[in-house]
């Protein structure tokens, strides 16, 4: 297990947000490239790992298509000789992909298929200019068989949800997509999207927290709400499937049921 962070460094006008030197340093190109050099440097220096990953994009469209991969391919070529990147991510939770976008909110949509096959020409992309690591095409959800690694976030209000998730983690290779992952409150999005799937990836959660081992209508506060579930000694369906490991896929070899 690694023990990381996210660090989301967005602007106000977006779903993140940036705050105090972040908005200084963010008024200038000059300054955003010194920010990022200095991170990749003490990264390189002091041996962490890093996961890459393209700013968030806004809206589906040819013009963001065009600047997205432009920038994407500038952002590989300055970054490819640091040792501290391990993955590559162009795309996170769908975002300028599936996201419908309203002044307050955003919602997760169905990707079609030009949505799809762009998310793995940014993947193709990514090998081009480095075949040496590994390449996520969507962090998160709506995996495509392009992915080197499954990674999932796991942002669920309740008990009951995360072993959900956890029993259809036990094999992927039957997962199947549903609508109402979209539709119903509290269920998380696709791990895979709409006519892909499995193909023996390695699967890790990638992200977690906030309310994901407790109901946020329960007494208490969450540290609380956090080590009754933790510490329950009564049925704990997530522990036995956190032990259950994926079984990869070796070409050539039958596929497990």
């Amino acid at each position: 297990m690694l023990r990381g962070t996210t660090r989301h460094l967005t602007r106000p006008c977006t779903v993140g947000h940036r705050t105090g030197e972040g908005v200084r340093l963010q008024r200038s190109q000059d300054a955003r490239e010194d920010r990022v050099a200095a991170v990749s440097f003490w990264a390189d220096y002091l041996g962490a790992l890093v996961w890459e990953e393209m700013p968030t994009a806004w809206r589906f469209t040819d013009e963001q298509n065009v600047s997205l991969e432009r920038e994407w391919r500038e952002a590989v070529e300055r970054d490819v000789n640091h040792p501290c990147i391990i993955t590559w991510v162009p795309f996170n939770e769908a975002w300028g992909l599936g996201i419908v976008f309203t002044p307050e909110i955003f919602i997760p949509a169905v990707l079609f298929p030009e949505q799809i096959e762009f998310m793995k020409h940014m993947v193709d992309i990514t090998r081009q200019l480095d075949p040496t690591r590994l390449v996520i095409d969507n962090s998160g959800w709506d995996h495509t068989t392009a992915t080197d690694v499954v990674d999932i976030h796991h942002y669920l209000p309740t008990l009951k949800r995360a072993a959900e998730l956890y029993q259809e983690l036990e094999n992927l290779y039957s997962y199947g997509w549903t609508l109402c992952r979209l539709l119903e409150p509290g269920i998380n999005n696709n791990i895979f999207t709409l006519g892909e799937g499995f193909q023996g990836q390695p699967v890790l959660i990638s992200e977690y927290g906030g309310f994901g081992w407790y109901n946020w209508e329960e007494p208490g506060d969450v540290v609380e709400a956090y080590r009754r579930h933790g510490t329950d000694p009564g049925p704990a369906p997530h522990r036995r499937i956190l032990l259950h490991p994926v079984q990869r896929h070796v070409p050539g070899a039958e596929r497990p049921g």
